[in-house]
This record gives structure tokens, sequence and C-alpha cells, in this order.
């Protein structure tokens, strides 16, 4: 298993640095980066403002007007699930398809339970996003041994992370933890990604953010959706998996259904 700089550099992207970059200059507008790496950026920044969803808003044209109805916390969320799915480089063995569907699935899932329960949704949202980023470096690295991975067979029953651990003696989260820190990303996200591993009844001892990452994984698990490295069938979810509160702002948005089509419409104005 590789263990130098280059495997926790591989999805640095400058359009990640530039955009953020734009957050901090409140008078730059949209037309001025429309022109460079940031375009793609700006216009979901400015699709989803302007949208149904932002109704009674005003009529977004600059990164000013933007930080006034999203908040740089929402605005950064954006540009780190933006950037992502843009700067991935084909998968070698991962449904990538699949893995960015659970991925932000599973980030607005998280960013509906931190909501719930007064954190704050940006950052939970970009945790939710990136909580399996550890699985592409993997995939771009080792994907022979990603592959060994899932194909082990043994007497007992073996958690990805526990399969990980016998072939790369590290599972997905820690290299997903250290891509993280590269990315200074906030402390409370990079802990999400190192410990959404943990199971479900060991949640008590969880911080938030960590809690509500792994709820929604789960919970999206349990409805049927692959990682893009293992196929999950479907079932009811267990109750508690989202609270009552939770499960308003789900219906809110269209409840799983529309979930999902926002999903892929956002997956959707990525790749086009």
């Amino acid at each position: 298993f590789r263990r130098d700089a280059e495997i926790v550099g591989v999805f640095v992207n400058p359009t990640l640095d530039r955009v953020i970059e734009s957050v901090e200059n409140a008078n730059l507008s949209m037309v001025q980066l429309s022109g460079n790496e940031g375009s793609l950026f700006c216009s979901e920044v400015a699709r989803r403002t302007n949208s149904s969803f932002y109704a009674d808003q005003v009529q977004v044209t600059s990164i000013r007007d933007a930080l006034v109805v999203l908040g740089a916390t929402e605005i950064r969320a954006l540009v780190v699930a933006t950037s992502l799915v843009c700067a991935t480089p084909p998968a070698r063995y991962i449904d990538l398809e699949a893995f960015w569907r659970f991925s932000l699935v599973t980030g607005v899932l998280t960013n509906l339970v931190a909501e719930a329960e007064g954190a704050s949704g940006g950052e939970a949202f970009t945790a939710g996003v990136t909580h399996n980023v550890g699985l592409l470096v993997l995939d771009q690295y080792c994907p022979d041994g990603l592959r060994e991975v899932v194909h082990i067979v043994s007497g007992e029953s073996r958690r990805l992370h526990d399969r990980e651990r016998i072939i790369f003696g590290v599972d997905d989260a820690e290299v997903g933890a250290r891509q993280a820190e590269r990315w200074a990303l906030p402390p409370s996200v990079v802990l999400a990604i190192k410990s959404h591993g943990i199971r479900y009844h060991d949640l008590a001892d969880a911080d938030l953010t960590t809690s509500a990452v792994v709820r929604a994984r789960v919970y999206a698990r349990a409805r049927g959706l692959s990682d893009g490295i293992e196929q999950s069938a479907s079932r009811t979810p267990t109750a508690g998996w989202l609270s009552a509160a939770v499960e308003r702002r789900l219906e809110a948005l269209g409840g799983w259904d529309g979930l999902l089509v926002r999903v892929d419409g956002l997956l959707h104005s990525v790749e086009h």
C-alpha cells in the first residue's frame, strides 16, 4: 500500500482553491468567474440559489448575492461537491456514477439530520459527500487490491473496512481522513470521514456530524443504493435512523423519490 504524499494528493484541483478564494471576495461577479475554471461552480450556485428551492429570494448575479442567500458555509459545501465530481479521474474498479449518487444522497440526508439537530448544515453536507473519498484514492492507486477486498470470502462475515485492513493494513476511512486534512476541511468533517465506519449501536459516543453521516449512509443503503463498491438489497429502514423532524424535512423535498430527482439533476448538471 502506497503511503507517500502522492496518494493523498491525487485529487488536488486548482479549481477548488480558485473558487474558495473567490468566495472570500464578495465583489467578484458570476460573470467574471464564468470565463475561467470556476464556471461550473458559479452556474451551479446561480442555478440552485435562483431555483424554486430558494423561492422568494433575490435573483443572484454575484458571489455577494449568493453569500447573502446561501451563506459561505453552504457555498463551500457546493464547491467541494461539484469540484470533486468534476476532478475525479476515470474509475478503475468503482462504479463512479453509483458512487457519486450514493455520496450526494448521503450528503443531503446528513445535512437534514444536522439541521434538525441544530448543527451546521453546510459542514454536514460536505462530510456526507466526502465520507467515502478514501475509496476513490484506493481505486486510483490500488485497484487490484480493492478488487481483492471485495471478493474476499471467509467463514465469518467481514465488513468492508475489516477486509481493507487485511489487504492494505489500513481502511478507506483513514485514507479519506488524510485526504480531507490535505484539503484543510473542517475538523468535524475530517473526524466524520475517519469515523464513518463505526457501528450504529456505538453512535451514542459519537459527535453530531459523525452520527449524522452514519445514520444517513445506513438509511441510504437500506433504501437499496449501492456505494459503487457493494450492492445493497432494499429493505425497510429501521425506525430511529431518521427522526420525525428529519422525515418531515425529507418530505418537504418530495420524499425519497424527490431527493433522488434532486441528486440526479445535480449530477447531470455537473456531467454536462
